[in-house]
């Protein structure tokens, strides 16, 4: 129970380390800085993501050097996805410090343990997922920005660190990857409806695109934030591989 405890307390600090590591970038778009006086509702929203990561994360990985991997995943995908949700952005500057992190930890982690398997299949799923996800925004560029294909390095690497941990090659990289891109599509598709159906019942402008000028687009062919949902499948899928093997 102290762990549960711990790991609120950790979840809630990390929600906040986020949003911070977040303002540099939404303080450039007009109207929505300050953000702690402009984002109450998403920062409690958060709050509560991140306690849940960080109790999931303790319940299922355990107390070892896995969790801190995680965790950083976590927090970094919270910060990029309020980023993407609230200026339509993935500032490289937090996907790679992101990557930075994570790359340390695991060579941290493969060192200490002298197995480079893990780290190798890391590699692995960072240059598939971000392949995947290459060809798609190729194909569909107003679909899929760039921004989605960068963030895939960070999601790939974590899928792919986790099947090393879970003991599998590369075939399982790829279907973590796969499942995680479905995952994704399933979640990029219901929170877009449900933009949609806000937009229409209540306002135009709900998480509405602050570059844009076209207010008179049809709401059900607006844009609206994918990244969120990217993460959201990510981190599923990294606490279910890690939680089957650790």
């Amino acid at each position: 129970m102290a762990m549960i405890v711990v790991a609120i307390l950790g979840g809630v600090t990390a929600s906040r380390v986020s949003i911070k590591l977040a303002e540099p970038t939404l303080a450039t778009i007009p109207g929505r800085h300050p953000l702690w006086q402009q984002l109450s509702g998403i920062i409690a929203a958060f709050d509560f993501i991140s306690m849940v990561i960080w109790v999931s994360a303790v319940w299922f990985v355990g107390l070892n050097l896995e969790l801190v991997v995680v965790l950083s995943l976590g927090l970094f995908l919270l910060s990029l996805s309020v980023v993407d949700l609230y200026s339509y952005r993935l500032p490289d500057r937090l996907v790679f410090l992101g990557l930075g992190v994570a790359v340390c930890l695991m060579v941290a982690i493969s060192l200490g343990r002298g197995d480079f398997e893990s780290f190798y299949l890391a590699a692995v799923g960072m240059f598939s997922y971000f392949g995947l996800l290459l060809v798609v925004h190729l194909l569909s560029p107003r679909g899929l920005g760039f921004g989605d294909v960068k963030l895939a390095l960070l999601l790939g690497l974590h899928l792919g660190w986790g099947a090393g941990i879970y003991g599998e090659g590369w075939l399982t990289v790829m279907h973590l990857v796969f499942v995680s891109q479905v995952l994704a599509s399933a979640f990029g598709a219901v929170g877009g409806l449900a933009v949609a159906l806000i937009r229409a019942k209540r306002r135009r402008n709900f998480l509405a695109d602050p570059l844009s000028g076209n207010t008179n687009e049809s709401l059900f062919t607006q844009s609206f934030p994918f990244g969120p949902a990217l993460a959201a499948a990510t981190m599923i899928v990294t606490l279910y591989i890690l939680a089957v093997s650790v």
